[in-house]
């Protein structure tokens, strides 16, 4: 998804929902320990340069389809009422990015 979303990592909360396994949050922690991904500030971005690699390895063929499901996830979350503003906030770039690729 990280591919869809133009390196932005959605939250790892939002994991298993968008990939349909319930161990995917733990992929995050993985992923940061292999110094695949960098902080960016509360949350996470593909680490420079590894979303050409991805690119060129043939990970952006499906990337409209997961931008589109990522985009129906979060349009289900944010209506959520659970969902607080600042919670939508600390996701706003995840969101902007799966909308940005639909446009």
């Amino acid at each position: 998804f990280a591919v869809a979303l133009g390196g932005e990592v959605p939250h790892q909360a939002h994991l298993p929902a968008l990939v349909g396994d319930t161990h995917a949050d733990a992929a995050l922690g993985e992923l940061a320990g292999c110094h695949l991904l960098s902080p960016a500030g509360p949350r996470y971005r593909l680490a420079a340069g590894v979303l050409a690699q991805l690119v060129a390895a043939g990970y952006e063929d499906e990337a409209a389809t997961h931008a589109r499901t990522a985009a129906q996830h979060y349009a289900w979350w944010t209506s959520h009422p659970s969902v607080t503003p600042q919670r939508a906030v600390a996701e706003s770039d995840a969101i902007v990015a799966s909308l940005a690729r639909l446009v």
